[in-house]
């Protein structure tokens, strides 16, 4: 999200979406312009903030600030997990009574904001939670725990710059680091690294993922604590 003044002193901004492989640079404007390069902002000093996206999932909108964080895409996302007031009432109060897979209601972009697979896969690893249970299932307890490693998992993500697996790159070009810290995400059929038990792969959603049978076992009781 970038805020401009505008020439009547209003506000402006431009929301730019990476999507899946997109990435912004600065450089001058006089450097030729890479292969996808969908968008290009010239600054004052003749620099220019260029958005490449080789696979075009990205996009951008502009215009009067309140009027961008209101409609979508912003003004439909849930919570944000690293703000101040999240924890697990916020999670039950968004996703309490889903029926769905508790991985597959998690990547509810409007229950809970910024949430992807590979995080939502990692935070339930380190929950003890079970993938495919039914959200409405979660006790409190489950709930408050869940949330805390939601924001361990996310902040360990930003300290590691980001998980490349295939196309990510930050504004500098440079891969992600949290590939290696990748407990269970990406791992099916090896060890676990808490208990050594073989982890089992599942798809649920169109969406795949990893757990430990047994550091996650499959509930037997109506609610999961």
């Amino acid at each position: 999200m970038w805020e401009f003044a505008g020439p009547g002193g209003e506000t402006n901004g431009l929301v730019i979406h990476l999507g899946m492989s997109g990435r912004c640079g600065v450089t001058t404007a006089a450097q030729p312009k890479v292969t996808h390069t969908h968008f290009a902002l010239r600054m004052a000093d003749d620099r220019e903030v260029r958005l490449v996206d080789p696979r075009r999932f990205g996009g951008l909108r502009a215009g009067p600030l309140a009027k961008l964080m209101a409609s979508e895409p912003l003004g439909a996302l849930g919570p944000e997990p690293l703000e101040r007031g999240f924890g697990g009432a916020v999670l039950a109060e968004r996703l309490g009574s889903s029926r769905r897979p508790i991985r597959d209601a998690l990547l509810d972009q409007e229950a809970i904001a910024g949430l992807g697979n590979i995080y939502a896969v990692e935070a339930l690893f380190a929950a003890g939670i079970f993938p495919l249970v039914e959200a409405q299932r979660l006790h409190a307890s489950a709930w408050e725990r869940l949330a805390g490693t939601i924001v361990t998992v996310l902040q360990r993500g930003i300290d590691n710059g980001g998980t490349t697996l295939k196309d990510f790159r930050n504004v500098e070009g440079e891969v992600g680091r949290n590939q290696d810290d990748l407990r269970v995400y990406g791992r099916a059929d090896e060890a676990c690294p808490r208990c050594g038990a073989k982890l089992v792969g599942f798809v649920s959603g169109g969406r795949s993922g990893a757990y430990c049978p047994r550091c996650q076992p499959r509930p037997r009781t109506r609610q999961v604590r």
